[in-house]
């Protein structure tokens, strides 16, 4: 008889518990997000994706099929100035890509996102056929000086707001 390896058939399952707000600190959440990132938060909360996926969505039939209503997770901007010289593109997590159902009203607001913000032709690296290559991405979520986001302040300002903070420069 053999035993069964439980490391295994938790593969995937965090230890680390997941934070997930409560409707109120969504709500908070938009009201104190600057306008030039609120799109992003529609496809967390309305689409389910993560931090990184959202940031690394960009114009195109790569990311939006708006005539299907689709939303294809095909990759995540992720940054690491060691490994690729900073920010790169990289396959979702595991079990995170694909398409998903794009809802109407998400869709409206990255349309409306994209025409009040732009989308910014950015070199990135890309391995997400698994192979480096370098490229231009139309990303629809960059700074005031058309610079990728970096995730590690998204996350402290999330967590500000939602707890009835403000975030800085409010």
């Amino acid at each position: 008889m053999r035993g069964v390896r439980l490391s295994k058939e938790l593969n995937g399952v965090s230890r680390v518990p997941k934070w997930i707000p409560t409707d109120e600190q969504v709500l908070r959440m938009f009201d104190a997000t600057p306008p030039r990132y609120r799109a992003a938060l529609w496809l967390g909360a309305g689409e389910g994706l993560r931090v990184g996926e959202a940031h690394g969505v960009e114009e195109g039939k790569r990311c939006f099929g708006f005539e299907d209503e689709e939303l294809h997770v095909v990759q995540q901007l992720r940054y690491s100035p060691k490994e690729y010289g900073g920010f790169y593109l990289s396959k979702p997590k595991s079990g995170s890509s694909g398409t998903v159902d794009l809802d109407p009203v998400v869709a409206e607001h990255v349309q409306q996102h994209m025409r009040d913000f732009p989308p910014v032709e950015v070199p990135l690296i890309d391995i997400t056929s698994g192979e480096q290559a370098s490229r231009t991405a139309l990303l629809l979520f960059t700074t005031s000086a058309r610079e990728p986001v970096h995730r590690p302040d998204v996350g402290a300002g999330v967590r500000q707001v939602a707890s009835g903070g403000r975030l800085a420069g409010q």
